[in-house]
C-alpha cells in the first residue's frame, strides 16, 4: 500500500491548519449568497428592461441572456486557468489583480457595446436616423 495522502474512500487527507476558521467560512457563503442575489436583480432588470425598454421581444430577451451565461460558462475556466498559471504579479499588484484589470476593462467596453445597441433599437423604433445619438 502507498503512502499517498488520500484515504481508503479516496478523499484527499486536510491538516488541521489549512482548515479554514468557521468566522471566515460563513463570511465566504454569506458573500457566495449576496453575489447570486445581486446577479438575479441584475438578470431581472436586464429581462425587464430588454422588453419592456428596448421592446425586444421575450425570446430575443432569453435568447441573449443565455448567450452571455454561455460566454461566461465558458470563459470562467479559462481565465481561471490562466490566472492560475499566471507567474508573479505585474506592477506588484498581485498575479490575479492584473486579471481582474483585464476582465473588468473588457466588460466596461461591452457596457458601451450595449447601449450602442440599445440606441440604434430606440431609433429604429422612433424612425430617427441618427443611431439614437442626439450629439451628432
Amino acid at each position: 500500500m502507498s503512502t499517498s495522502s488520500y484515504t481508503a474512500v479516496n478523499k484527499p487527507v486536510v491538516s488541521k491548519d489549512r482548515v479554514l476558521p468557521l468566522g471566515q467560512r460563513l463570511s465566504y457563503g454569506v458573500g457566495h449568497i449576496f453575489n447570486d442575489l445581486c446577479g438575479s436583480m441584475w438578470f431581472s432588470y436586464l429581462l425587464v428592461y430588454f422588453v419592456g425598454v428596448v421592446s425586444i421581444s421575450n425570446v430575443n430577451a432569453g435568447i441573449i441572456m443565455l448567450v452571455g451565461q454561455i460566454a461566461d460558462g465558458i470563459f470562467t475556466p479559462i481565465v481561471g486557468l490562466a490566472s492560475d498559471r499566471t507567474k508573479a504579479g505585474a506592477c506588484k499588484i498581485g498575479k490575479r489583480k492584473i486579471w481582474h484589470l483585464i476582465v473588468y476593462s473588457c466588460k466596461t467596453f461591452k457596457v458601451g457595446d450595449l447601449q450602442n445597441l440599445v440606441n440604434q433599437q430606440r431609433a429604429r423604433l422612433v424612425g430617427d436616423r441618427s443611431g439614437g445619438n442626439k450629439y451628432i
